[in-house]
């Protein structure tokens, strides 16, 4: 998967959460965050390749927040991404 694939999956993700369907929303950012890794295998800069492993791990962070809220109950507002 290339970065542009990766990145249409991080898009698909936000607009879930925007309608409000965090669990796919959450799952959504899983996917992109798998795809940010093999994007990675595609570049043959290691600092691109760096901040593509950086992306992937946040990307892979909001979905780990987003499922524990979902988790809890959904108290309060929805995590934010960061």
């Amino acid at each position: 998967m290339n970065y542009g694939e990766a990145m249409t999956l991080v898009e698909t993700a936000v607009a879930a959460e925007e309608r409000g369907q965090y669990e796919r929303a959450a799952q959504e950012y899983f996917m992109a965050a798998s795809a940010l890794q093999s994007a990675v295998q595609s570049e043959s800069s290691p600092k691109i390749q760096q901040l593509l492993v950086v992306k992937a791990q946040q990307v892979e962070q909001w979905a780990t927040n987003l499922f524990a809220w979902l988790a809890e109950g959904q108290p309060g507002a929805p995590p934010l991404r960061m």
